[in-house]
Order: structure tokens, then sequence, then C-alpha cells
């Protein structure tokens, strides 16, 4: 990464600790330009972190005891008006997101996000943040609008129905008409990750959601999501994950 290039600090407000984890495991925060300042598990405590890690962005739960994410962005934006505060909720009501923007938020994001979905929401903000004078995104689900290029958008579809499959980089090539190395270049621009890394990711959340519902043995789940080698699906997912296949089924 460039030396000079400026990284906007986050302050991670989330009660939920798979949530939490997973937003610092998942997202390439690094290759985005962010870094994760600081945790915390409600909005009384986000408060506190503030004067020692002079966060850039908030992102923040809405449900969470002690003070939510609503009352911690409406206390954030007459404190720290210059901190933005994005709101991530499992609710898809947008009445939230209402309430959110009369708080002073400036965008809102829905768990069941995919990886990409945030990371490009987030490579779009860093661009709005560097330009002097434009550093602000519409506070709107980030889900609704996409700013993936065409040729993103088909490959993200063709990973999605072919995940399962020993599917390669020169396959989205070959689907979309389009040169790898261009590919490559698109990705890492438009979703901060690699070809690699948005495949694994599909593949270990599909994994994740096999183990959670079902008493499937490992080395099926491994190759029920792509991966013919027990061992080296296990050492992906611990590398993700922070944990083995059994110990995230353990601790659910």
């Amino acid at each position: 990464m460039n030396s000079q290039r400026k990284i906007y600090k986050i302050l991670l407000v989330e009660d939920e600790l798979m949530m939490q984890k997973f937003l610092q495991t998942f997202i390439h925060w690094e290759q985005l330009g962010y870094e994760i300042c600081a945790t915390a598990s409600n909005g009384k405590q986000a408060l506190e972190l503030i004067p020692d890690h002079s966060p850039d962005i908030i992102l923040t739960d809405i449900q969470m005891p002690v003070m939510d994410g609503l009352e911690l962005a409406h206390t954030v934006h007459k404190l720290y008006p210059q901190i933005k505060v994005i709101l991530i909720s499992a609710y898809s009501d947008f009445s939230y997101a209402r309430k959110g923007i009369e708080a002073g938020i400036d965008n809102y994001i829905l768990k069941s996000d995919e990886e990409f979905s945030i990371a490009n929401y987030f490579a779009r903000l860093y661009r709005m943040l560097s330009q002097p004078n434009t550093a602000s995104v519409s506070p709107q689900p980030a889900a609704v609008p996409q700013t993936h290029s065409r040729i993103v958008d088909e490959c993200l579809s063709y990973i999605e129905q072919n995940y399962f499959s020993d599917i390669t980089l020169k396959d989205l090539s070959e689907y979309t008409h389009t040169h790898t190395n261009h590919i490559c270049r698109l990705f890492s621009q438009e979703l901060g990750s690699s070809f690699n890394d948005v495949l694994t990711i599909k593949r270990l959340e599909s994994a994740k959601i096999l183990l959670k519902n079902t008493n499937m043995k490992i080395y099926e789940i491994a190759e029920l999501v792509g991966y013919h080698k027990p061992a080296y699906f296990s050492e992906l997912f611990k590398k993700y994950c922070n944990k083995t296949p059994n110990e995230y089924r353990n601790d659910i």
C-alpha cells in the first residue's frame, strides 16, 4: 500500500461478538483504506472511546444494551459533527433508516448485505472522503445503490451461481468476454478484494450456514461448497474465521 495514502479510522460498535468478528475479519479494511481503531459493545462505551481514538467513522449496530445506535448517532451528531455515523442492523424496515437519518447518520447497512456489497460501499465512501468538498454519501440503505460496473456485477452473479464448482478467473474471463487482468483490476478497485478472496468468502459463508443448520460432516460440507480437500478447507476456515469449523459449530 502507498505509504502516503490516507487511512480513515473506524470505531466499530456491535454487541454481537460473531457479527463484530465478521466485520473485523471478512472486510479487508486495510485494502480499502481504513483501520478498525477500537471496538465497543454499546453506545456508552463508544462515546468513552472517541476522545482517545479520534475515529473518522463510527459503524454501529442499532439494537444494543445501555445505549442503542440511534441514541449514539444523535449524541455524536451533536458533540462530534465531523464524525460520520453508519448504522448496521438486521432490520430491513426503512423506518429504522429514516430514524437514523433524523439522528444524523450518513448511511444504513443491513447485516444481510454480502461482504462485497459492504466493501463496495466503503470503497465508494473512501473516494468521497478523499475528495475535498465532496466528502458525503447520501443517506440511504447501502444495499440499494449498486455502483459495481456491469463486468463486476456479472462476475459476482457467476460466482453466486457457481461457487461450489471448480471455477477460475479464466471462467470469469470467458463468461464476461473480459481479459483476466482487467477483471483483477476491477475487483481491486471496486471491491477491495481479489477474485480468490471473493470466492473464498462466498464458500465459507455458505459453509457457516451448513455448520449452523445441519449435522453434516466437515468433509461433506467442504465438498459441497467447492473444496475437495477437507484439510485445506479447514485451514482456510481457520484463516478467515479465526477458528476451526468444529470450533465454529460448537460456539453456536
